[in-house]
């Protein structure tokens, strides 16, 4: 939604009237983001928009009876609504015959709410509205991050105050968003045109539509997570970080921690903790070592992740490649320490090279042209006679990559640099340009409805 007009059309004067008569009063406020939510739903999809109040009725109504119910029946109240929500989810991305609006983004949070009360974690939501809101805002429903009730709910319930300090920053974040998702966009174009053509014979070519896939990745998904956040702040809604400058990373599972972080999260504490960590019978415990365990949960997790991109044998190979550097990461970190590879540049080139090259696999059209492309990066015997051309796509390959990481780096830790009143002036006005510059058409986020 937030590439197209037509949002903005709505979105600009709902927040002018949500803060001339709704902010004051926390009921009404909630009622106002709650139709917000619904009217965006239902403008993108009708159906969806059903959809979601079945499934979030169902969910409710089951996180009600679940603390006033003995352990089996709070064990089928949890076990029902969560079969049925990842049998459609399972569904829509098999057949993509109808892939309902934002069906992961307000699945696994509905997910984790049930989880999170049989836990004793989490204490049912005092009201449906309350509920509904934090598993269908507009802010994220689209494509993320994943939030969980738990720590959405409060703060519908209690808006942050929205001084002009956070609503300047708010601003300059959600045009630098705009100005990355119009750089995904271009960056896109490019990389579409190499994959349907099979124009990856060239050693240099190969490289740079895979720096042009890592960046336009970047770019697209956090780009919206930068307008996400930045809406959130002028609503007085804190939206959780989803990228912590991932190409810094120094390992696979470090990269983890720093991209689509809420995603990592909610696979570490609801898939990864239980196969790993809760009470198995003796009989099994006594063949299957701790170190088995942690093995079988991280390639669970990180295959269901590769799959939860799209079911196909390239996604899940992906996200099996992920967990196999993931696991050999501390043993590797073992072997190199106290010795000339234990350089933390190094080791971030090497964590880049791994991810760049296992991208390819969630891009290529299938398992045979993903293979011939990581060859073509791996064989240099050939170059066209258009090198030269090629070089310097491959230049701008690279700095799409490090001029917006190095951007973030300044918004996420030099926040009082870019608030100053001349330099967010002058900010607001490059990025307002560049986001004319790159504008290349509204095509969908690369993420949205995933």
């Amino acid at each position: 939604m937030f590439e197209s007009p037509l949002f903005w059309m709505i979105l600009v004067p709902a927040i002018l009237i949500y803060f001339r008569f709704f902010k004051q009063s926390s009921k009404y406020s909630l009622y106002c983001l709650l139709a917000l939510n619904l009217l965006f739903c239902a403008i993108e999809d009708p159906r969806s928009t059903l959809l979601l109040l079945l499934l979030s009725g169902l969910t409710y109504a089951c996180g009600q009876e679940i603390p006033k119910s003995s352990n089996q029946k709070a064990n089928w109240l949890t076990a029902i609504p969560i079969l049925l929500m990842l049998a459609n989810l399972v569904a829509a991305k098999w057949t993509q015959l109808w892939v309902p609006f934002g069906l992961s983004f307000y699945t696994f949070p509905m997910i984790s709410y049930l989880v999170d009360i049989k836990r004793k974690q989490l204490q049912p939501a005092t009201s449906y509205p309350l509920f509904l809101t934090s598993v269908s805002s507009f802010l994220y429903i689209t494509a993320g991050p994943i939030t969980r009730p738990r720590e959405m709910m409060p703060r519908f319930l209690q808006l942050s105050p929205v001084t002009y300090e956070v609503a300047k920053f708010a601003l300059v974040r959600i045009l630098w968003g705009l100005t990355k998702k119009n750089l995904g966009d271009v960056l896109g174009q490019s990389v579409a045109e190499t994959f349907d053509n099979s124009y990856y014979s060239d050693v240099f070519i190969s490289w740079m539509v895979a720096l042009n896939l890592t960046a336009q990745y970047y770019a697209d998904f956090s780009g919206y997570t930068d307008i996400a956040i930045g809406l959130g702040a002028l609503l007085g809604i804190k939206i959780p970080e989803n990228f912590r400058l991932p190409f810094l990373a120094t390992s696979v599972a470090d990269h983890w921690r720093r991209w689509h972080i809420t995603l990592a999260e909610w696979f570490r504490d609801y898939v990864f903790t239980p196969l790993c960590f809760f009470p198995v019978p003796k009989w099994m415990s006594r063949h299957i070592s701790s170190q088995g365990r942690l093995t079988f949960g991280v390639l669970v997790s990180m295959s269901l992740i590769g799959l939860w991109h799209g079911i196909n044998v390239n996604n899940l190979l992906w996200g099996f490649y992920n967990g196999f550097f993931i696991l050999i990461g501390a043993p590797l970190y073992r072997l190199t320490k106290s010795s000339f590879l234990d350089n933390k540049l190094i080791k971030i080139g090497a964590t880049f090279y791994i991810l760049s090259v296992g991208r390819v696999l969630t891009r290529a059209p299938s398992l045979i042209a993903a293979v011939q492309m990581i060859l073509s990066m791996h064989t240099p015997g050939f170059v066209s006679h258009r090198w030269r051309w090629t070089c310097v796509h491959l230049l701008l390959a690279i700095l799409a990559i490090v001029i917006p990481h190095v951007v973030d780096y300044l918004m996420l830790t030099k926040r009082e640099v870019i608030l100053r009143p001349r330099v967010a002036f002058v900010i607001c006005i490059l990025l307002a340009f560049l986001i004319l510059v790159f504008r290349s058409g509204a095509n969908d986020f690369v993420y949205q409805g995933i």
